[in-house]
């Protein structure tokens, strides 16, 4: 009799275990699909067309500008502290993708193309999975990251397709540092967690990544 109830626990574990690795699986390519469709959107969809899409309730109605003071604390009427907790796990993820857009106008501008119109050249309209939500940076902030951006062209292209270097004053750790400064002072203005973290993937975006990029990261804090 004992036996047969260890079996049939057995079994029971077993289709358990097995059912919620198929639930995992889904999940996992939901996640997938999900981030693929929104980084097709953001490639396809113009600014114009983001902004008539609903926005993101998961920022409580506060866009732009607006939610830029409010996770400042300059306006304290708009949310309360629970709800900003709960936005700036949020925002950290929308604002990563900002500043690398911010930075990749600065690329561009180096390379002499054209930016894209717009009546804000401060504020990035980013697409989630419930909607969008528009990044506001103060100008010297945008500034400052478009100016990154046209030096991380520069640091680049100190090798040109012969192998031979070109002469440049831009050095890795000087980008590094410009990078963490600036990610480091706007997650404390905004009371954002993981700024190395959000500095290190910044690197990665534009292939700043030496083997000991972490520990220079550590050693920055």
């Amino acid at each position: 009799m004992i036996s047969i109830l260890l079996t049939i626990t057995l079994i029971i574990g077993i289709v358990l275990i097995m059912l919620l690795l198929f639930v995992l699986g889904k999940l996992n390519w939901l996640e997938n699909a999900t981030t693929l469709l929104i980084s097709k959107l953001e490639k396809t969809t113009d600014n114009n067309v983001a902004k008539n899409l609903v926005l993101d309730p998961y920022f409580y109605g506060l866009n732009g500008q607006t939610l830029w003071q409010c996770l400042i604390g300059e306006d304290k009427t708009q949310a309360t502290e629970l709800e900003l907790d709960e936005i700036r796990s949020r925002y950290s993820i929308v604002i990563l993708k900002a500043l690398i857009s911010f930075i990749k106008d600065g690329v561009d501008l180096e390379h002499g193309k054209s930016l894209k119109t717009s009546t804000n050249h401060f504020e990035k309209t980013l697409l989630t999975s419930r909607g969008s939500v528009n990044i506001w940076l103060p100008p010297s902030k945008g500034e400052a990251l478009k100016t990154i951006g046209s030096k991380i062209t520069e640091y680049l292209g100190k090798e040109n397709t012969d192998g031979i270097n070109k002469s440049t004053t831009i050095t890795f750790e000087a980008l590094r540092d410009e990078i963490l400064t600036i990610v480091y002072d706007l997650s404390e203005m905004l009371g954002l967690r993981h700024g190395s973290d959000m500095g290190e993937d910044i690197m990665k975006e534009f292939l700043l990544q030496p083997e000991d990029l972490a520990e220079q990261l550590t050693e920055f804090e």
